[in-house]
């Protein structure tokens, strides 16, 4: 059926009732798509800003380390160094330059790096890599301190800010059992038999053509990129929606809307784990958000009442190479998750000379534009990692009085 030029480039969500497939599209049953589930649904039987907030809140109690007046109470902490309180920058004089303390609280490891500070790392030139730079990387990350599986870990800078934020079972932790991550990859999956991606030229992705040399039985490599942003070089035309949402064809569009609706899922999760970790920077996020027109926004969000970015790239069985997030919010946050069936690939930090293992179904929020992260080689069949981001010209476009 042939798609009128006054078609929309995915069809919009008016209302906040599930939309299905009109039932002449041969598009997949509702059924295979886990959309707009409630996170505190499962976990609290609830859904309702206040419980969000209480979950937040117990959460990042346990994600921050231990103030001076609390030590008693944690006797079964392990400790190396000074106790620190995030909101006291007092608290880190005497503290050697250079030196790192680290708490573990159950399963969390908290670690503060005193010879770092977020706005030094946040105004370090970008210098351009050799040709050679990800495979020296890579030999180098060798050394890192490798952080034991299956723990949560945080960064924080030499006055506590938090620089990253790693949850290797983001997903479980906020939807219990429920394969909500199986889900979206299948949902994935079923989006790129449909619709070719488009191979990566960027520089984080260089090595892309080598990549699939080496490893044959990846059968496709590329990125989609789905929001608004600026065309390269064409700033003074301001925002525009991204080429990837201008898909065309009666089973395409919907297909599309259902991945989106999908991919909501993961959005609830982010901002639940990002008010834990900066509830104020996270609500900064979605009040830019709310200033973006509806003749974008709504083409563009993934859930109706709790969207937070202006840009999700979802980037497929690719290996990511070192790279610093220079056009993202200054001072503020990248996150991704990362689906799929493969080993290794775990996440790397540069300035932190840490690797921090990756698995299907983790979530992890960082600094992106201060601190030089990529992958290392994985392994296995397939590796989706979905990213998402909030551009700073996007960001001051819309503050423009």
């Amino acid at each position: 059926m042939a798609v009128s030029k006054a078609t929309p480039p995915i069809e919009p969500r008016r209302s906040n009732r599930i939309r299905r497939p009109a039932a002449k599209v041969n598009a997949p049953p509702p059924s295979m798509f886990a959309r707009g589930q409630h996170p505190m649904n499962i976990r609290h039987r609830a859904n309702n800003a206040r419980t969000v907030r209480q979950w937040e809140k117990k959460r990042e109690k346990v994600l921050r380390p231990p103030r001076a007046k609390d030590k008693e109470k944690h006797d079964g902490e392990k400790h190396d160094g000074e106790n620190h309180d995030e909101e006291n920058h007092e608290s880190t004089k005497g503290v050697k330059k250079g030196s790192v303390s680290t708490w573990k609280r159950g399963n969390v490891i908290i670690e503060q790096f005193h010879g770092l500070d977020m706005h030094d790392l946040l105004s370090k030139p970008r210098v351009k890599q050799e040709d050679d730079y990800p495979y020296r990387m890579l030999e180098e990350a060798k050394g890192y301190t490798e952080i034991p599986a299956g723990h949560t870990y945080i960064a924080l800078d030499s006055h506590g800010r938090r620089l990253v934020a790693i949850f290797p079972h983001g997903l479980t932790d906020i939807y219990g059992e429920t394969d909500v991550a199986g889900a979206i990859k299948n949902n994935i999956e079923l989006y790129i038999q449909q619709v070719k991606p488009p191979f990566p030229t960027n520089g984080r992705h260089s090595e892309a053509t080598a990549w699939l040399q080496a490893n044959p039985v990846l059968d496709r490599c590329g990125t989609f990129q789905w929001g608004v942003w600026v065309e390269q070089g064409n700033s003074q035309k301001g925002p525009v929606l991204s080429r990837d949402l201008l898909v065309k064809g009666a089973r395409t569009i919907p297909i599309l809307r259902a991945l989106l609706d999908s991919l909501g899922n993961i959005t609830r999760a982010v901002n639940a784990l990002f008010g834990a970790v900066d509830y104020k920077m996270r609500d900064e996020y979605r009040e830019a958000f709310c200033r973006i027109p509806a003749e974008f926004g709504r083409y563009m969000e993934t859930c109706h009442d709790v969207e937070l970015f202006s840009l999700r790239v979802l980037i497929i069985n690719a290996w990511t190479q070192p790279h610093r997030d220079t056009k993202d919010w200054h001072g503020g946050w990248a996150w991704l998750s990362v689906l799929g069936d493969f080993s290794g690939g775990d996440f790397c930090l540069t300035e932190l000379r840490r690797r921090i293992p990756f698995p299907h179904g983790a979530v992890a929020g960082l600094r992106g534009g201060a601190l030089e992260h990529w992958t290392t080689h994985w392994q296995g069949t397939s590796r989706y990692s979905i990213v998402h981001v909030f551009h700073q010209f996007i960001r001051e476009w819309w503050e423009k009085p």
